[in-house]
């Protein structure tokens, strides 16, 4: 596990089963119901490489509208910061969005497109677990972004 400072915000690497995983140290983490089926139902050789983005939870509902909430009206987070600075360099692989809470997952990646638009680098491809279908909002954010979003898996909690 490496801590890394920067901006004033606390990253954590993980490794999983070969695979990054960026987590942001802003709340305890719990288990990540999609995040794990995901990475259960696909290969090795898919999951290896694969950058997976889990944004953290409150903890309760209440919070969790409310940053949904303060993401939808351009306060940007951590979470967002690390997922624009990624889509600002090439594209080393598949990038993971997941969250406990799906809308949080999906206002997180909507504020990092709407961020990026414009400056992101071409051939990045996004999977967005627990959203299928993905928002309208996410789609169109990411089309000025010029970035694939595509929906993962939705299983039941």
């Amino acid at each position: 596990m490496i801590f890394h400072k920067k901006k004033n915000r606390l990253v954590r690497w993980v490794t999983l089963f070969g695979v990054a995983v960026l987590s942001a140290c802003a709340a305890p983490h719990n288990p990540n119901v999609q995040l794990n089926a995901w990475v259960k139902a696909n290969p090795v050789a898919a999951v290896q490489g694969a950058l997976i983005i889990d944004v953290p939870v409150a903890g309760n509902a209440i919070a969790d509208a409310m940053m949904v909430a303060s993401l939808k009206a351009g306060v940007r987070s951590n979470v967002v910061d690390a997922i624009v600075e990624m889509l600002e360099r090439p594209p080393a692989g598949l990038m993971l969005v997941s969250s406990r809470d799906a809308d949080l997952a999906a206002a997180t990646l909507e504020s990092a497109l709407r961020a990026v638009a414009g400056r992101a680098t071409a051939g990045h491809r996004v999977v967005l677990l627990g959203s299928n279908p993905v928002p309208q909002a996410v789609l169109g954010a990411a089309g000025v972004a010029g970035v694939s979003v595509e929906a993962g898996p939705s299983p039941q909690r």
